[in-house]
């Protein structure tokens, strides 16, 4: 076994998850992570904890939502009361094949996710943590090879994350404090937006590993783009104004919407996404000009 698979384990199970003697864990993970699977149970052991392991296999999922009617999805009470006696659930992410659920029809998907937010609720309520494997086809979807994504993923889990919690403790010292953000790009991206109240976070690693991200979020109708000109049509200007423009005025209901059917997080990172794009554009024009 890579001994990097076996330090990847001791990391979730030490500092992301603090497992001690007695502790019931929840492991989940797909069978092309096994190796890190396997490394889990033995750390878990070795703590003197007690674990229980979930396949997490997308075919299986992909069969279950295929032949399931939509209206017939329901929370998996069983998989709830699991997790109401667990103390830490761990789960990994890899794939066999990214694409695996994207003959899925999205409303089923959706509803099969807000049918299990009673089941997301508990699981939040735990020491948990959401990890990452590199896998082959992960590292396809990266457009990596095989070894360079290996490297990538463990160069970014395995370190000192005590060093780099410090360290990232300085930016929130800066970011915490502060009204307003200002992002600005040479002579076509500039985009202020209020954090005025908002919380910074330090993500440590203790949830998401890796983690090593400073983060807060903008209040809602405070995103303002400057930049780009009122009378810019097409091409990346155009586009760019489009969606900085959208966002300050859609952004509230989408985010309800998305965090009704997924979750915040994931509400928030299409957000931010579209504010990136936006400036992506507008630094393409820039280069252009």
């Amino acid at each position: 076994m890579d001994p990097r698979i076996r330090e990847h384990a001791e990391i979730v199970v030490d500092h992301s998850t603090g497992v001690g003697p007695g502790d019931n864990v929840v492991i989940s993970a797909p069978s092309v992570a096994e190796d890190l699977a396997v490394a889990l149970h033995e750390t878990v052991g070795d703590r003197g904890a007690t674990p229980v392991h979930l396949a997490n296999d997308g075919r299986a999922q992909r069969a279950y939502l295929r032949s399931i009617d939509t209206e017939e999805l329901s929370t998996p009470t069983h998989a709830e009361a699991l997790y109401e006696e667990s103390d830490v659930l761990i789960r990994v992410r890899a794939e066999a094949n990214a694409t695996e659920q994207s003959d899925v029809p999205p409303e089923k998907q959706a509803a099969h996710s807000k049918a299990r937010q009673p089941v997301q609720e508990v699981a939040l309520s735990k020491r948990w943590c959401l990890t990452q494997f590199p896998s082959q086809a992960n590292a396809q979807l990266a457009g990596m090879s095989t070894e360079g994504y290996e490297n990538f993923v463990w160069d970014a889990i395995n370190k000192d994350w005590a060093a780099q919690r410090e360290h990232q403790s300085r930016m929130v010292d800066v970011l915490d404090p502060a009204s307003e953000v200002r992002i600005k790009s040479g002579e076509v991206t500039d985009v202020t937006m209020s954090v005025d109240g908002m919380k910074t976070l330090n993500d440590y690693a203790e949830k998401n590993l890796p983690g090593g991200e400073v983060f807060t979020a903008p209040v809602v109708d405070s995103v303002v783009m400057d930049a780009a000109p009122d009378g810019s049509v097409g091409g990346d200007l155009g586009a760019a104004r489009g969606l900085f423009l959208t966002t300050n005025a859609a952004g509230p209901g989408v985010v309800g919407v998305l965090a009704q059917f997924y979750s915040y997080t994931v509400a928030f990172w299409v957000l931010a996404g579209t504010i990136v794009l936006a400036g992506l554009l507008l630094t393409r024009q820039y280069l252009r000009a």
